[in-house]
C-alpha cells in the first residue's frame, strides 16, 4: 500500500504556508485560491500539473508559479520503489501586497529552461537551491528557524519577481474584479464537494442556483473550462481513488459510496484516466 504524507509544517509566526508532499497518491480536481502558490519538486517527479489548461510534468527541480486565481490541478501517483518528495508554499494575497511593488497588477512566468535568457537560468539555479534549504530546515527545524524560512522565502520572491513577472494593466486579483462571480462559482463548487455521492444533474444544480440548465452550463463553464458533469465526475474519482489505494473495500461499494451510477462506469473512468482497471491499479500498487 502507498504511503501518503502530506505535512504541515506552517508556524503560528509564519505568515505563508508550508507543506511537504511525500510519496503521494492522489488527484486534486480543479480548484483556485486567492493565495500565491509556488510548488518545488524535491526528488521523483508529479504525474501531471495543469495550470490554467496547460498540462506539465514536473521532474526533480521543476519549480512551478501559480498566480492567484489560477485553475489548477494535480495528479501523482507514487509506484513501488519510488520516492517522490514536493513542497508546496502558499503566500496569502495580503503579504504578497504588501511586500511587493504593483503585486495586484504583477504576473508570474516561469519560461522553459530553453527559453531562458542566462540571467533567468541563473536565477532559476538560485531559487531550486533556496527551495533545497527551505526543504533541509523542516525537516530539522530548530529555535531559530524562522529566520532561515523568512530570508529563504524572501530571496525566492525576490528572484521570481526581478527575472519572471511583468506588471500588466488588468488586476490578478478575482475578488477585487469580479466578486459576485467570484463567490457564485465558488459557491456551486462547495455545493457540489457536499453533494458529490449523490445522483447529482444539471438540471437540480441548475434549481438550486436558480437558473436555466443551459444557462448554469454555460456560466460553470466559462470559469472552470470544463463541463459541470466532468468537473463532478473528477470529484468522484479523486474520492474513489483514495479508496482504491488506502482501502479493502470492493469496487461495487467504492462506487457507491462515490456517487457513481454503477461499478461499470467507475472502472471505465478509472482505466481511461490510470491506464488500469481499479483491481489491477489496486494488486500493482
Amino acid at each position: 500500500m502507498f504511503h501518503h504524507e502530506i505535512v504541515d509544517v506552517t508556524k503560528e509566526e509564519l505568515p505563508f504556508k508550508l507543506i511537504i508532499h511525500k510519496n503521494t497518491s492522489a488527484t486534486i480536481p480543479k480548484h483556485w485560491h486567492r493565495s500565491f502558490e509556488l510548488s518545488f519538486t524535491m526528488r521523483g517527479k508529479i504525474d501531471s500539473f495543469i495550470i490554467n489548461g496547460k498540462e506539465q510534468s514536473p521532474v526533480c527541480g521543476t519549480i512551478l508559479v501559480i498566480n492567484p486565481n489560477e485553475v489548477h490541478s494535480i495528479s501523482g501517483t507514487t509506484k513501488k520503489g519510488e520516492h517522490n518528495e514536493a513542497l508546496s508554499l502558499l503566500i496569502p494575497y495580503s503579504f504578497m501586497e504588501e511586500a511587493i511593488d504593483d503585486f495586484p497588477y504583477r504576473f508570474y512566468h516561469l519560461p522553459a529552461k530553453e527559453e531562458q535568457s542566462d540571467l533567468q537560468r541563473h536565477s532559476y539555479k538560485q531559487m531550486q537551491l533556496a527551495f533545497q534549504s527551505l526543504f533541509l530546515c523542516m525537516e530539522k527545524p530548530t529555535d531559530t528557524i524562522q529566520l532561515k524560512i523568512f530570508s529563504l522565502v524572501y530571496e525566492i520572491l525576490y528572484e521570481l519577481s526581478e527575472h519572471f513577472s511583468s506588471v500588466r494593466s488588468v488586476k490578478n486579483d478575482l475578488q477585487q474584479t469580479d466578486t459576485n462571480e467570484f463567490e457564485w462559482i465558488d459557491s456551486v463548487i462547495i455545493y457540489i464537494q457536499q453533494y458529490f455521492t449523490s445522483p447529482l444533474s444539471v438540471g437540480e444544480l441548475a434549481d438550486a442556483f436558480h437558473l436555466t440548465p443551459s444557462y448554469f452550463s454555460r456560466k460553470f463553464k466559462k470559469y472552470m473550462a470544463m463541463s459541470v458533469m466532468d468537473y463532478i465526475t473528477e470529484i468522484r474519482l479523486q474520492e474513489a481513488f483514495q479508496q482504491i489505494i488506502h482501502t479493502q473495500k470492493n469496487i461495487q461499494a467504492i462506487s457507491d459510496s462515490c456517487g457513481f451510477p454503477n461499478h461499470k462506469s467507475l472502472i471505465h473512468i478509472f482505466k481511461k484516466t490510470y491506464g488500469l482497471t481499479p483491481i489491477q491499479y489496486r494488486k500493482n500498487n
